[in-house]
């Protein structure tokens, strides 16, 4: 984790209690909802499709803010590693995975 990282998740993390102490929801870093219909029918959607908890994890720090990625790689770091190896290497394939062509 970088200085930079830490400095982050530090400025997340009293985001977090300063919106507790001002009676937001906890883990609301914006006075947005953090869970709205939409997101919820996509959430039933992917519970349903059974992905894996890694792909979502992967997924969420695509998505994320910086402030909210660093967060992530905080708490999931061999996932996050892992995810930004596959997102360096040419079709997020390992050496070890890629299977040679077999021509007929």
């Amino acid at each position: 984790m970088t200085p930079l990282d830490l400095q982050l998740m530090n400025g997340a993390a009293r985001g977090i209690a300063n919106g507790v102490r001002e009676g937001r929801r906890a883990g609301a870093l914006t006075d947005e909802p953090t869970l709205d219909g939409y997101a919820w029918q996509w959430a039933t959607d992917l519970m349903h499709d059974d992905v894996p908890f890694a792909a979502l994890i992967a997924a969420a720090l695509y998505r994320a803010d910086t402030g909210n990625a660093a967060l992530i790689r905080a708490c999931w770091p061999g996932i996050a590693a892992d995810t930004q190896t596959r997102y360096d290497t040419p079709g997020g394939l390992l050496p070890s995975e890629i299977v040679p062509e077999v021509r007929s």
